[in-house]
């Protein structure tokens, strides 16, 4: 390597490459790092994603929080799915808060729309999980009676 340096040290032209080499390439990290930044900005997070009961199908219970945030200021309506009416409204905002019960045996999908649109803007899930997988005892395979 320090060969390698030292050759590209003599010769000045090379040396100019491997700077606008490094410099291109600190500036491809640098746009890549801001592109993620702001796919970030367009999202529905919903804490926590899972609701884990004590027995597999029955209805699990806990405090969700669901926020989401968009590059645009619009009008936006938060659904859950299967059921027609909004959860809430927001006018003229580019994000929002909502504080629900959540209370289901099956996964829950959450969708977001930009009133006046068809499609969801974003999307996200609440999956349910249980302790134990079935309430059925297991048989013994004797008995005395």
């Amino acid at each position: 390597m320090e060969k390698y340096l030292q050759q590209c040290s003599r010769r000045s032209g090379r040396m100019d490459v491997l700077k606008k080499n490094r410099i291109l390439l600190i500036l491809a990290i640098t746009l890549s790092t801001q592109i993620k930044a702001n796919d970030t900005m367009f999202s529905l997070k919903i804490v926590p994603d899972r609701c884990i009961g004590l027995h597999q199908g029955q209805v699990c219970y806990q405090l969700t929080t669901l926020s989401w945030q968009m590059p645009i200021t619009s009008d936006y309506c938060l659904f859950q799915e299967k059921i027609a009416s909004p959860l809430k409204c927001w006018n003229a905002t580019d994000s929002g808060v909502l504080k629900i019960d959540f209370q289901s045996a099956e996964p829950v999908h959450y969708h977001l729309y930009e009133i006046g649109k068809k499609n969801a803007v974003t999307s996200s899930t609440v999956s349910v999980s249980w302790v134990y997988k079935s309430l059925k005892r297991q048989r013994r395979s004797w008995r005395l009676f």
